[in-house]
């Protein structure tokens, strides 16, 4: 994974990168691409990963596996190591959306030790997600999701996975989330702030990496321990978020962000009013080359430009494949209200039910005699 979830590609491991199934040479999605790769070269049943904003919905759309992004209390976060406390959400991937159904029904529910669980009622999703039909349902295209600048053949994926959700019987139409163009600084100024409040406890006393000092100065303690016990990218946000808290700037960045954030959750009730769920892309292009962004922060981060917004909006989001472009697989993203993972299982269901998207291999699976022609 990448180092304290932080990356969109996987290369920001402490260790080396994680190479995509489908084309080595390309990354499986991050930050959970290790999650992702591992299922998708059939080296386990299922994973668990954590999406902050898209970390579960991107690896899974670029490796050609199932993953949701459960609401946020729906999973515990005992046991996790903070990245972002009011974003954290931990889910299934897996290759198709029963198997995400079992594992949810496991993983999810009250947990007095997460002051953030929710405690309501956990349904069966075995039981909800055994339809193949879609009558009557109501899904919105939100405009903003299919912006200029998307690959064509992205697209093209989406657009025709929509026309056969119409074919099972659902009802179309298209629906504003105005506040869309936001999302992007929204979540990174509220990331990088929350980050670096939460890493602030990696100080080389109480846990973790401890590098002796050279002196007995508490204050060089601390900087050798954080100069080399992070990694650039986790220094960057570090320090972006810092900026953002510091005296004077405080009301500038962050506290706006979360008042825009508030009308990003409007824009998703507002949907929800006419909608039962919301049908996009999961990212603007299939998987990108190593090393290909890795030099180009502001670029990478717009990778998630369709996923980043579930997360401050305080929605659920299934992602499932929907084609390939040129070998490599494409994911269409499931959006269901708050708490409402039946729904985006039962949609997600009733399209793999009746597609074969998600049975594809990749040729250097463990268990398939080759991937998609």
């Amino acid at each position: 994974m990448d180092e304290f979830g932080m990356g969109s590609s996987c290369e920001n491991s402490a260790f080396f990168p994680t190479r995509n199934p489908w084309d080595p040479d390309r990354v499986p999605g991050g930050s959970s691409g290790g999650s992702a790769a591992a299922v998708a070269a059939d080296m386990g049943l299922f994973s668990l990963g954590e999406d902050t904003g898209g970390s579960i919905r991107m690896p899974a759309s670029f490796c050609g596996v199932t993953g949701l992004k459960p609401t946020y209390g729906r999973v515990s976060r005992f046991g996790l190591i903070a990245l972002v406390s009011s974003f954290d959400s931990i889910g299934p991937l897996t290759h198709d959306v029963w198997d995400a159904g079992l594992v949810l029904n496991v993983i999810a529910g009250h947990d007095p030790r997460d002051s953030t669980s929710v405690d309501v009622p956990v349904p069966d999703y075995g039981h909800a997600i055994s339809r193949e039909r879609l009558d009557g349902v109501r899904l919105g295209i939100p405009a903003e999701y299919f912006a200029e600048g998307m690959d064509p053949g992205v697209e093209k994926a989406v657009v025709t996975a929509i026309a056969h959700l119409q074919a099972l019987g659902a009802q179309v139409e298209e629906v504003s989330l105005p506040h869309t163009d936001y999302a992007i600084s929204i979540y990174y100024l509220i990331l990088t702030a929350e980050a670096s409040s939460n890493l602030a406890r990696f100080d080389g006393i109480r846990f973790g990496l401890s590098e002796p000092p050279e002196g007995s100065d508490i204050i060089q303690r601390y900087l050798r321990t954080r100069g080399e016990g992070f990694g650039p990218e986790v220094k960057r946000r570090i320090m972006l978020g810092t900026f953002a808290l510091s005296a004077g700037y405080y009301d500038a960045y962050y506290l706006r962000a979360q008042r825009v954030r508030t009308l990003l959750r409007q824009d998703f009730a507002r949907a929800f009013e006419k909608v039962d769920a919301l049908i996009a892309p999961v990212s603007p292009t299939p998987a990108f080359r190593l090393g290909e962004k890795v030099d180009d922060p502001l670029k990478m981060y717009l990778s998630d430009i369709h996923v980043v917004a579930a997360n401050p909006g305080g929605v659920c989001s299934l992602a499932v494949p929907c084609g390939f472009v040129e070998g490599l697989p494409v994911g269409m993203q499931i959006i269901g209200p708050a708490l409402d993972e039946a729904r985006v299982l039962t949609i997600g269901a009733a399209y793999q039910a009746t597609t074969h998207w998600h049975t594809y291999r990749p040729a250097n699976s463990l268990q398939s005699p080759g991937g998609y022609e």
